[in-house]
Protein backbone atom coordinates (compact mmCIF):
# COMPACT_ATOMS: atom_id res chain seq x y z
CA UNK A 1 0.00 0.00 0.00
CA UNK A 2 0.96 3.55 -0.17
CA UNK A 3 2.79 4.30 3.06
CA UNK A 4 1.35 7.65 4.16
CA UNK A 5 -1.58 9.47 2.60
CA UNK A 6 -3.06 12.91 3.20
CA UNK A 7 -6.48 13.44 1.70
CA UNK A 8 -9.26 15.99 2.01
CA UNK A 9 -12.87 14.86 1.94
CA UNK A 10 -15.19 17.74 1.10
CA UNK A 11 -19.00 17.68 1.27
CA UNK A 12 -21.32 18.68 -1.48
CA UNK A 13 -23.27 21.88 -0.87
CA UNK A 14 -25.75 21.40 2.01
CA UNK A 15 -28.66 23.53 3.12
CA UNK A 16 -28.67 24.81 6.70
CA UNK A 17 -31.32 22.23 7.63
CA UNK A 18 -29.35 19.37 6.02
CA UNK A 19 -26.15 20.50 7.70
CA UNK A 20 -27.82 20.60 11.13
CA UNK A 21 -28.90 16.97 10.79
CA UNK A 22 -25.32 15.81 10.22
CA UNK A 23 -23.75 16.92 13.54
CA UNK A 24 -20.24 17.04 12.11
CA UNK A 25 -17.82 17.09 15.08
CA UNK A 26 -15.18 19.80 15.32
CA UNK A 27 -13.05 17.75 17.69
CA UNK A 28 -13.12 14.56 19.73
CA UNK A 29 -15.81 14.32 22.39
CA UNK A 30 -13.31 14.14 25.24
CA UNK A 31 -11.11 16.99 23.97
CA UNK A 32 -11.06 20.28 25.89
CA UNK A 33 -12.78 23.08 23.96
CA UNK A 34 -10.55 25.39 21.99
CA UNK A 35 -10.35 28.76 23.76
CA UNK A 36 -10.29 30.63 20.43
CA UNK A 37 -13.01 28.56 18.83
CA UNK A 38 -10.72 27.82 15.90
CA UNK A 39 -10.57 24.34 14.40
CA UNK A 40 -7.85 22.16 15.89
CA UNK A 41 -6.33 18.93 14.70
CA UNK A 42 -7.37 15.76 16.51
CA UNK A 43 -5.31 12.62 16.87
CA UNK A 44 -7.34 9.45 16.60
CA UNK A 45 -6.36 5.80 17.02
CA UNK A 46 -6.92 3.05 14.49
CA UNK A 47 -9.46 0.56 15.73
CA UNK A 48 -7.48 -2.21 14.04
CA UNK A 49 -4.01 -1.64 15.53
CA UNK A 50 -4.11 1.39 17.82
CA UNK A 51 -1.77 3.42 15.57
CA UNK A 52 -2.51 7.13 15.53
CA UNK A 53 -3.71 9.25 12.64
CA UNK A 54 -4.60 12.93 12.33
CA UNK A 55 -7.92 14.59 11.51
CA UNK A 56 -8.43 18.30 10.89
CA UNK A 57 -11.80 19.98 10.20
CA UNK A 58 -11.83 22.21 7.13
CA UNK A 59 -13.78 25.46 7.08
CA UNK A 60 -15.69 27.07 4.25
CA UNK A 61 -13.74 28.79 1.45
CA UNK A 62 -12.89 32.44 2.02
CA UNK A 63 -14.50 34.58 -0.72
CA UNK A 64 -12.02 35.83 -3.32
CA UNK A 65 -9.33 33.60 -1.78
CA UNK A 66 -9.86 30.21 -3.45
CA UNK A 67 -6.87 28.58 -1.75
CA UNK A 68 -7.79 29.65 1.79
CA UNK A 69 -10.46 28.51 4.23
CA UNK A 70 -11.97 29.84 7.43
CA UNK A 71 -10.57 28.24 10.59
CA UNK A 72 -13.87 28.42 12.40
CA UNK A 73 -17.60 28.28 11.83
CA UNK A 74 -19.24 25.81 9.49
CA UNK A 75 -17.35 22.65 8.51
CA UNK A 76 -16.90 21.97 4.79
CA UNK A 77 -14.97 18.69 5.10
CA UNK A 78 -12.06 16.98 6.81
CA UNK A 79 -8.38 16.48 6.19
CA UNK A 80 -7.10 13.06 7.24
CA UNK A 81 -3.42 12.07 7.49
CA UNK A 82 -2.83 8.34 7.79
CA UNK A 83 0.07 5.92 7.72
CA UNK A 84 -2.09 3.22 6.20
CA UNK A 85 0.05 0.11 6.88
CA UNK A 86 0.58 1.10 10.52
CA UNK A 87 -3.14 1.70 11.01
CA UNK A 88 -4.17 -1.57 9.36
CA UNK A 89 -1.35 -4.09 9.87
CA UNK A 90 0.55 -2.53 12.75
CA UNK A 91 3.79 -1.88 10.86
CA UNK A 92 5.11 -0.68 7.52
CA UNK A 93 8.31 -2.71 7.26
CA UNK A 94 7.23 -4.28 3.97
CA UNK A 95 4.27 -3.12 1.92
CA UNK A 96 2.68 -2.97 -1.49
CA UNK A 97 2.16 0.45 -3.06
CA UNK A 98 -1.53 0.87 -3.82
CA UNK A 99 -2.80 4.43 -3.53
CA UNK A 100 -6.43 3.81 -4.47
CA UNK A 101 -6.92 1.16 -1.80
CA UNK A 102 -4.94 3.07 0.81
CA UNK A 103 -6.87 6.29 0.24
CA UNK A 104 -10.21 4.53 0.51
CA UNK A 105 -9.10 3.03 3.81
CA UNK A 106 -8.13 6.51 5.02
CA UNK A 107 -11.68 7.66 4.27
CA UNK A 108 -13.11 4.66 6.11
CA UNK A 109 -11.02 5.42 9.20
CA UNK A 110 -12.38 8.96 9.08
CA UNK A 111 -15.93 7.61 8.91
CA UNK A 112 -15.39 5.49 12.01
CA UNK A 113 -13.94 8.41 13.96
CA UNK A 114 -16.89 10.58 12.96
CA UNK A 115 -19.35 7.90 14.08
CA UNK A 116 -17.53 7.60 17.42
CA UNK A 117 -17.92 11.34 17.93
CA UNK A 118 -21.68 11.61 17.41
CA UNK A 119 -21.79 12.26 13.67
CA UNK A 120 -25.16 11.01 12.49
CA UNK A 121 -25.89 8.48 9.76
CA UNK A 122 -26.98 11.44 7.63
CA UNK A 123 -23.57 13.04 8.16
CA UNK A 124 -21.73 9.82 7.32
CA UNK A 125 -23.65 9.57 4.05
CA UNK A 126 -21.76 12.68 2.88
CA UNK A 127 -18.31 11.15 3.56
CA UNK A 128 -17.55 9.67 0.16
CA UNK A 129 -14.20 8.56 -1.15
CA UNK A 130 -15.22 9.67 -4.66
CA UNK A 131 -15.09 13.30 -3.50
CA UNK A 132 -11.71 12.94 -1.79
CA UNK A 133 -8.76 14.98 -3.05
CA UNK A 134 -5.25 13.61 -2.53
CA UNK A 135 -2.96 16.23 -0.99
CA UNK A 136 0.10 14.08 -0.43
CA UNK A 137 1.09 10.50 -1.23
CA UNK A 138 4.17 8.62 -0.05
CA UNK A 139 5.31 5.57 -2.00
CA UNK A 140 7.89 3.15 -0.62
CA UNK A 141 10.34 1.25 -2.82
CA UNK A 142 12.31 -1.62 -1.26
CA UNK A 143 15.79 -2.86 -2.19
CA UNK A 144 16.95 -5.92 -0.30
CA UNK A 145 20.61 -6.81 0.27
CA UNK A 146 22.25 -9.94 1.62
CA UNK A 147 23.43 -8.23 4.80
CA UNK A 148 22.63 -5.16 6.86
CA UNK A 149 26.16 -3.90 6.18
CA UNK A 150 25.55 -3.95 2.42
CA UNK A 151 22.24 -2.11 2.83
CA UNK A 152 23.97 0.56 4.91
CA UNK A 153 26.75 0.86 2.32
CA UNK A 154 24.08 1.51 -0.30
CA UNK A 155 22.53 4.16 1.96
CA UNK A 156 25.94 5.81 2.37
CA UNK A 157 26.38 5.81 -1.42
CA UNK A 158 22.92 7.35 -1.79
CA UNK A 159 23.83 10.10 0.64
CA UNK A 160 27.21 10.82 -0.94
CA UNK A 161 25.85 10.84 -4.49
CA UNK A 162 22.81 12.99 -3.75
CA UNK A 163 24.82 15.60 -1.86
CA UNK A 164 27.44 15.76 -4.64
CA UNK A 165 24.84 16.16 -7.41
CA UNK A 166 22.41 18.52 -5.70
CA UNK A 167 24.33 20.75 -3.29
CA UNK A 168 26.28 23.74 -4.65
CA UNK A 169 30.00 23.85 -3.94
CA UNK A 170 29.60 27.24 -2.27
CA UNK A 171 26.04 27.63 -0.97
CA UNK A 172 24.63 31.08 -0.38
CA UNK A 173 24.55 32.23 3.20
CA UNK A 174 21.37 31.12 4.91
CA UNK A 175 20.36 28.74 2.11
CA UNK A 176 19.34 25.18 2.89
CA UNK A 177 20.89 22.27 1.02
CA UNK A 178 18.67 20.18 -1.21
CA UNK A 179 20.33 16.98 -0.03
CA UNK A 180 21.18 16.36 3.62
CA UNK A 181 21.00 13.74 6.33
CA UNK A 182 19.56 13.67 9.82
CA UNK A 183 20.39 13.19 12.62
CA UNK A 184 23.96 14.49 12.50
CA UNK A 185 26.79 12.04 12.96
CA UNK A 186 27.66 11.48 16.64
CA UNK A 187 31.08 12.51 17.88
CA UNK A 188 31.85 9.00 19.07
CA UNK A 189 32.74 6.57 16.31
CA UNK A 190 31.80 3.62 18.51
CA UNK A 191 28.05 4.08 18.01
CA UNK A 192 26.41 2.75 14.85
CA UNK A 193 25.41 5.81 12.89
CA UNK A 194 21.74 5.57 11.99
CA UNK A 195 20.35 8.34 9.81
CA UNK A 196 17.95 9.20 7.04
CA UNK A 197 19.22 10.77 3.82
CA UNK A 198 16.82 13.42 2.50
CA UNK A 199 16.30 15.20 -0.81
CA UNK A 200 13.95 18.14 -0.49
CA UNK A 201 12.52 19.65 -3.67
CA UNK A 202 9.67 22.08 -4.17
CA UNK A 203 7.04 19.51 -5.17
CA UNK A 204 8.36 16.31 -3.64
CA UNK A 205 10.51 14.83 -0.89
CA UNK A 206 12.74 11.76 -1.15
CA UNK A 207 14.09 9.93 1.87
CA UNK A 208 16.33 6.87 2.11
CA UNK A 209 17.08 4.83 5.23
CA UNK A 210 17.50 1.38 6.72
CA UNK A 211 14.95 0.50 9.39
CA UNK A 212 16.51 -0.35 12.71
CA UNK A 213 15.21 -2.66 15.37
CA UNK A 214 13.51 -0.74 18.21
CA UNK A 215 13.53 2.51 16.24
CA UNK A 216 12.53 5.58 18.26
CA UNK A 217 9.05 7.05 17.60
CA UNK A 218 8.17 4.21 15.20
CA UNK A 219 4.83 2.47 15.70
CA UNK A 220 5.23 -1.29 15.57
CA UNK A 221 2.70 -3.90 16.61
CA UNK A 222 4.62 -7.19 16.46
CA UNK A 223 3.32 -10.04 14.35
CA UNK A 224 1.83 -12.70 16.58
CA UNK A 225 3.71 -15.56 14.91
CA UNK A 226 7.21 -15.16 16.36
CA UNK A 227 9.02 -16.91 13.51
CA UNK A 228 7.49 -14.63 10.87
CA UNK A 229 8.00 -11.56 13.07
CA UNK A 230 11.72 -12.32 13.33
CA UNK A 231 12.08 -13.00 9.58
CA UNK A 232 10.34 -9.77 8.59
CA UNK A 233 12.30 -7.73 11.12
CA UNK A 234 15.64 -9.25 10.08
CA UNK A 235 14.92 -8.67 6.40
CA UNK A 236 13.82 -5.12 7.13
CA UNK A 237 17.22 -4.42 8.69
CA UNK A 238 18.98 -5.37 5.45
CA UNK A 239 16.65 -3.45 3.15
CA UNK A 240 17.26 0.01 1.74
CA UNK A 241 13.98 1.95 1.77
CA UNK A 242 13.40 4.74 -0.71
CA UNK A 243 10.31 6.81 0.12
CA UNK A 244 9.04 9.42 -2.32
CA UNK A 245 6.41 11.88 -1.14
CA UNK A 246 4.63 13.87 -3.83
CA UNK A 247 2.68 16.96 -2.80
CA UNK A 248 -0.61 18.40 -3.93
CA UNK A 249 0.66 20.61 -6.76
CA UNK A 250 2.52 17.75 -8.41
CA UNK A 251 -0.50 15.47 -8.04
CA UNK A 252 -2.76 18.10 -9.58
CA UNK A 253 -0.37 18.86 -12.45
CA UNK A 254 -0.10 15.14 -13.25
CA UNK A 255 -3.88 14.58 -12.97
CA UNK A 256 -3.34 12.23 -10.04
CA UNK A 257 -5.17 14.07 -7.26
CA UNK A 258 -8.26 11.81 -7.34
CA UNK A 259 -8.42 8.29 -5.95
CA UNK A 260 -9.80 6.83 -9.17
CA UNK A 261 -6.80 8.17 -11.11
CA UNK A 262 -4.57 5.65 -9.29
CA UNK A 263 -6.79 2.61 -9.73
CA UNK A 264 -5.26 0.05 -12.08
CA UNK A 265 -2.68 2.61 -13.21
CA UNK A 266 0.89 1.25 -12.87
CA UNK A 267 2.17 4.18 -14.94
CA UNK A 268 1.42 6.51 -12.03
CA UNK A 269 3.86 4.67 -9.76
CA UNK A 270 6.56 4.60 -12.41
CA UNK A 271 6.07 8.34 -12.92
CA UNK A 272 6.69 8.95 -9.20
CA UNK A 273 9.78 6.76 -9.23
CA UNK A 274 11.12 8.64 -12.26
CA UNK A 275 11.45 11.68 -9.98
CA UNK A 276 14.22 9.84 -8.13
CA UNK A 277 16.15 8.91 -11.24
CA UNK A 278 15.88 12.35 -12.82
CA UNK A 279 16.79 14.17 -9.58
CA UNK A 280 19.90 12.03 -9.09
CA UNK A 281 20.67 12.19 -12.82
CA UNK A 282 20.90 8.42 -13.08
CA UNK A 283 19.92 8.41 -16.74
CA UNK A 284 22.45 11.03 -17.78
CA UNK A 285 26.01 10.37 -18.86
CA UNK A 286 28.12 11.53 -15.90
CA UNK A 287 31.86 11.09 -16.28
CA UNK A 288 33.64 9.55 -13.28
CA UNK A 289 36.92 8.77 -15.08
CA UNK A 290 39.77 11.28 -14.85
CA UNK A 291 40.29 13.49 -17.92
CA UNK A 292 43.90 13.93 -18.97
CA UNK A 293 44.81 17.58 -19.30
CA UNK A 294 46.73 16.73 -22.46
CA UNK A 295 43.49 15.80 -24.22
CA UNK A 296 41.80 19.14 -23.63
CA UNK A 297 43.42 20.73 -26.72
CA UNK A 298 41.76 18.13 -28.95
CA UNK A 299 38.24 18.69 -27.66
CA UNK A 300 35.66 20.49 -29.81
CA UNK A 301 35.52 23.53 -27.55
CA UNK A 302 36.29 27.23 -27.94
CA UNK A 303 39.54 28.53 -26.39
CA UNK A 304 37.50 30.22 -23.64
CA UNK A 305 35.64 26.97 -22.87
CA UNK A 306 38.91 25.01 -22.78
CA UNK A 307 40.18 27.57 -20.28
CA UNK A 308 37.06 27.13 -18.15
CA UNK A 309 37.49 23.37 -18.23
CA UNK A 310 41.14 23.56 -17.22
CA UNK A 311 40.36 25.89 -14.30
CA UNK A 312 37.53 23.57 -13.25
CA UNK A 313 39.87 20.57 -13.23
CA UNK A 314 42.31 22.56 -11.12
CA UNK A 315 39.65 23.15 -8.49
CA UNK A 316 38.35 26.64 -9.32
CA UNK A 317 34.71 27.42 -8.53
CA UNK A 318 34.03 29.19 -11.82
CA UNK A 319 30.70 30.81 -10.99
CA UNK A 320 32.21 33.08 -8.34
CA UNK A 321 35.98 32.85 -8.78
CA UNK A 322 36.71 33.14 -12.50
CA UNK A 323 37.61 36.68 -13.66
CA UNK A 324 34.78 36.56 -16.24
CA UNK A 325 32.26 36.30 -13.39
CA UNK A 326 33.42 39.74 -12.22
CA UNK A 327 34.14 41.47 -15.53
CA UNK A 328 30.91 40.48 -17.30
CA UNK A 329 27.54 41.83 -16.22
CA UNK A 330 25.49 39.22 -14.39
CA UNK A 331 23.12 38.41 -17.26
CA UNK A 332 25.89 37.98 -19.85
CA UNK A 333 27.95 35.86 -17.45
CA UNK A 334 24.98 33.62 -16.70
CA UNK A 335 24.39 33.04 -20.41
CA UNK A 336 28.10 32.46 -21.10
CA UNK A 337 28.51 30.06 -18.21
CA UNK A 338 25.35 28.12 -19.07
CA UNK A 339 26.41 27.66 -22.71
CA UNK A 340 29.95 26.64 -21.70
CA UNK A 341 28.63 24.13 -19.17
CA UNK A 342 26.42 22.51 -21.81
CA UNK A 343 29.19 22.32 -24.41
CA UNK A 344 31.71 20.93 -21.93
CA UNK A 345 29.25 18.26 -20.78
CA UNK A 346 28.89 17.10 -24.37
CA UNK A 347 32.58 17.29 -25.34
CA UNK A 348 33.87 15.48 -22.23
CA UNK A 349 31.14 12.83 -22.00
CA UNK A 350 29.72 14.19 -18.80
CA UNK A 351 31.92 16.64 -16.86
CA UNK A 352 29.61 19.10 -15.12
CA UNK A 353 30.98 22.51 -14.14
CA UNK A 354 28.39 22.69 -11.35
CA UNK A 355 29.96 19.74 -9.54
CA UNK A 356 33.48 20.14 -8.16
CA UNK A 357 35.80 18.01 -10.24
CA UNK A 358 37.10 16.02 -7.27
CA UNK A 359 33.52 15.30 -6.14
CA UNK A 360 32.54 14.09 -9.60
CA UNK A 361 35.47 11.67 -9.68
CA UNK A 362 35.10 10.33 -6.16
CA UNK A 363 31.58 10.97 -4.83
CA UNK A 364 29.29 10.03 -7.70
CA UNK A 365 28.07 6.44 -7.44
CA UNK A 366 27.11 5.17 -10.91
CA UNK A 367 26.52 1.66 -9.55
CA UNK A 368 23.44 3.01 -7.74
CA UNK A 369 21.82 3.71 -11.10
CA UNK A 370 21.94 -0.01 -11.90
CA UNK A 371 20.47 -1.00 -8.53
CA UNK A 372 17.80 1.67 -8.03
CA UNK A 373 15.53 0.84 -10.92
CA UNK A 374 11.75 0.71 -10.98
CA UNK A 375 10.79 -2.86 -10.12
CA UNK A 376 7.04 -2.65 -10.39
CA UNK A 377 4.84 -3.84 -7.59
CA UNK A 378 6.49 -5.42 -4.57
CA UNK A 379 5.32 -8.99 -4.05
CA UNK A 380 5.94 -10.36 -0.57
CA UNK A 381 6.90 -13.99 0.00
CA UNK A 382 3.81 -16.17 0.30
CA UNK A 383 4.33 -16.80 4.02
CA UNK A 384 4.47 -13.04 4.68
CA UNK A 385 1.55 -11.88 2.59
CA UNK A 386 -1.06 -12.09 5.36
CA UNK A 387 1.23 -10.24 7.77
CA UNK A 388 2.28 -7.23 5.70
CA UNK A 389 0.07 -4.70 3.98
CA UNK A 390 -0.60 -6.49 0.71
CA UNK A 391 -3.31 -7.55 -1.67
CA UNK A 392 -3.85 -10.67 0.40
CA UNK A 393 -4.18 -8.99 3.79
CA UNK A 394 -6.44 -6.12 2.72
CA UNK A 395 -9.67 -8.16 2.36
CA UNK A 396 -9.46 -9.45 5.92
CA UNK A 397 -8.62 -5.99 7.26
CA UNK A 398 -11.52 -4.45 5.38
CA UNK A 399 -13.81 -7.07 6.88
CA UNK A 400 -12.60 -6.04 10.34
CA UNK A 401 -13.39 -2.43 9.51
CA UNK A 402 -16.87 -3.51 8.38
CA UNK A 403 -17.47 -5.25 11.67
CA UNK A 404 -16.12 -2.38 13.75
CA UNK A 405 -18.05 0.33 11.90
CA UNK A 406 -21.24 -1.68 12.30
CA UNK A 407 -20.77 -1.97 16.06
CA UNK A 408 -19.92 1.73 16.42
CA UNK A 409 -23.30 2.54 14.88
CA UNK A 410 -25.41 -0.21 16.50
CA UNK A 411 -23.80 -1.47 19.69
CA UNK A 412 -20.89 0.77 20.82
CA UNK A 413 -20.93 -0.60 24.40
CA UNK A 414 -19.65 -3.95 23.13
CA UNK A 415 -16.65 -2.65 21.24
CA UNK A 416 -13.41 -4.46 22.10
CA UNK A 417 -11.01 -2.62 24.37
CA UNK A 418 -7.82 -3.59 22.53
CA UNK A 419 -6.64 -3.53 18.93
CA UNK A 420 -9.20 -5.38 16.85
CA UNK A 421 -6.45 -7.18 14.96
CA UNK A 422 -5.54 -9.11 18.09
CA UNK A 423 -9.05 -9.50 19.50
CA UNK A 424 -11.04 -10.59 16.49
CA UNK A 425 -8.62 -12.74 14.52
CA UNK A 426 -8.07 -16.44 15.09
CA UNK A 427 -6.29 -18.86 12.77
CA UNK A 428 -6.36 -16.30 10.01
CA UNK A 429 -10.14 -15.86 10.21
CA UNK A 430 -12.45 -13.34 11.82
CA UNK A 431 -13.84 -14.45 15.18
CA UNK A 432 -17.23 -13.52 16.50
CA UNK A 433 -17.16 -10.13 18.17
CA UNK A 434 -18.08 -9.68 21.85
CA UNK A 435 -21.45 -8.36 20.66
CA UNK A 436 -22.19 -11.66 18.93
CA UNK A 437 -20.78 -14.34 21.24
CA UNK A 438 -22.83 -17.08 19.66
CA UNK A 439 -21.99 -16.20 16.12
CA UNK A 440 -19.73 -18.38 14.01
CA UNK A 441 -17.47 -17.14 11.24
CA UNK A 442 -19.10 -17.32 7.85
CA UNK A 443 -17.32 -19.53 5.32
CA UNK A 444 -14.96 -17.58 3.10
CA UNK A 445 -16.38 -16.47 -0.23
CA UNK A 446 -14.61 -15.49 -3.44
CA UNK A 447 -15.72 -11.88 -3.28
CA UNK A 448 -16.81 -9.66 -0.42
CA UNK A 449 -18.31 -6.23 -1.03
CA UNK A 450 -17.72 -3.54 1.54
CA UNK A 451 -20.71 -1.46 2.43
CA UNK A 452 -20.79 2.27 2.42
CA UNK A 453 -17.60 3.18 0.61
CA UNK A 454 -16.80 1.62 -2.71
CA UNK A 455 -16.18 -2.06 -3.35
CA UNK A 456 -13.21 -4.23 -2.59
CA UNK A 457 -12.57 -7.55 -4.23
CA UNK A 458 -11.53 -10.12 -1.67
CA UNK A 459 -9.53 -13.24 -2.33
CA UNK A 460 -10.51 -16.47 -0.57
CA UNK A 461 -8.08 -17.04 2.23
CA UNK A 462 -8.14 -20.83 1.86
CA UNK A 463 -7.94 -20.99 -1.93
CA UNK A 464 -4.36 -21.59 -3.02
CA UNK A 465 -5.32 -21.52 -6.67
CA UNK A 466 -6.63 -17.95 -6.63
CA UNK A 467 -4.39 -15.13 -7.80
CA UNK A 468 -3.90 -12.73 -4.85
CA UNK A 469 -2.68 -10.02 -7.23
CA UNK A 470 -5.88 -9.78 -9.20
CA UNK A 471 -7.95 -6.92 -7.84
CA UNK A 472 -9.98 -4.07 -9.23
CA UNK A 473 -8.84 -1.69 -6.50
CA UNK A 474 -5.14 -1.44 -7.13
Amino acid sequence: MADSIITEVLFEELSDAEYALCQFPKQALNAPPSPSGDFRSTYAASSITGAGFKITPLGMPIPDKPDERFQHGRIAGYRVEVNVPACMNGHNRFLVNGVATGARIAVRLLRIWLAQNDCTAEGLSHIKWASAVLCSVTLTFLYEYFTEEKAREALADFRTHSEAVLNPAKPKEGSKPRAYSYPPKPLSGKTKYTYTSYIRMREFLISAYVKERDQDNAFLLPIQIEEIEEKIQTNSERTLRIEITVHGKWLKDENLSSIVAWADNPTAYEKVFALLRSTLRFDEEMRTRRLKKSTIDGLKLSPREKGYLLHHINGMYLQDEHPDSVEMDRRKWTQTYSAARKNIMKATNGIDLNIPYADQLHRLKPALADKLKFQGEYRPPAEWAEHVFSRQSVPKLNALLDRYEELVLTDPKNLPSGPVRDVWLEDGRIKASPAHQTATPAPPSPVRRTKGIGTVQVIRFDDDDSDPYLSEDY
